[in-house]
């Protein structure tokens, strides 16, 4: 879905995924004529050098084995034009850790990152790396307590005030600012080859 929404306002996009069943579903379900779909790995990219203007993997960096990293960014530098935008996002692990209790990442995250850990590896291969992060509104952080309290439980959903916040949420639910602190529910960072002009 998230090539599908960048579709709407690109020229082209071209989606890629590992598993090859989620190739024809992709297909089947997002029909634009300037959107395709690919089974590819995203360690070795299967598009000439300078191929796009932006590269975008979201919530993907965290699936990828920490020996294959370095070739990942890579990867996604070498099919970037030397003016493009490489976005990267993925969980803030400051904000899933808890103090005082343990934890463990999820079974299928190979590495979870904090803000520092992402800036450092990114600078490895984009020369240029920019910090953001993605938070909660002041009203969404209240119905996120409230939900947390089960009040969103209570009633029909379609009298609970709760229930209907998180039914209708949207991208104005959420902001993005340089503020990296621990409450940053995802890293976002823009990179690039050379500075921008």
């Amino acid at each position: 879905y998230g090539a599908n929404y960048l579709a709407e306002v690109a020229r082209e996009v071209v989606g890629i995924d590992l598993a090859p069943g989620n190739i024809p579903r992709a297909a089947a379900e997002y029909q634009r004529p300037n959107l395709r779909f690919h089974h590819m790995d995203a360690t070795q990219l299967n598009f000439p050098n300078n191929s796009f203007d932006v590269v975008c993997s979201f919530q993907v960096i965290e699936h990828i084995p920490e020996s294959l990293l370095s070739r990942y960014l890579s990867e996604m530098s070498r099919v970037l034009q030397p003016s493009g935008v490489c976005c990267i996002s993925t969980l803030n692990l400051a904000h899933n850790m808890k103090p005082g209790k343990p934890y463990e990442k999820l079974v299928y995250h190979e590495k979870e990152f904090t803000a520092p850990e992402l800036e450092v590896l990114l600078k490895r291969a984009f020369p240029v790396v920019e910090m953001y992060g993605l938070h909660l509104t002041w009203t969404h952080r209240v119905y996120q307590r409230l939900k947390k309290w089960g009040l969103e439980k209570i009633g029909p959903a379609h009298l609970n005030p709760i229930a209907r916040f998180y039914q209708q949420a949207s991208p104005r639910d959420f902001t993005v600012s340089r503020n990296l602190s621990p409450a940053v529910l995802y890293l976002i960072a823009l990179c690039r080859k050379h500075p921008a002009n």
